[in-house]
């Protein structure tokens, strides 16, 4: 859901950006393949939204796109297990002498 709402945000706010043919330059475009990431209360499949971002920015002469900033495309984890486990790792996860 909140997926949902940043990208309905983000369309809302330019949908004012129109091309010569009056089409806006910002529109949805379905959902990205299914993917697992990892969160503290167990793996979680998410459906991310995708966005046809046509407006070029004009600084480099390439597209602009859409970057979730609640998932970004690399992730796969969350950011909580991502700080917790290389504490895990010192404290022996990997040896298996880890004691709880």
């Amino acid at each position: 859901a909140a997926l949902e709402a940043e990208v309905n945000q983000y369309i809302a706010e330019l949908a004012a950006e129109t091309d010569e043919a009056g089409r806006r330059l910002v529109v949805r475009n379905g959902h990205h393949r299914p993917r697992t990431v990892v969160t503290a209360a167990g793996p979680v499949e998410v459906r991310a939204p995708r966005v046809n971002d046509r407006r070029i920015d004009e600084a480099t002469g390439e597209r602009r796109r859409f970057s979730s900033k609640i998932l970004p495309p690399w992730c796969r984890k969350s950011p909580k297990i991502s700080e917790v486990l290389p504490l895990l790792y010192l404290h022996g996860l990997s040896s298996g002498a880890f004691v709880p």
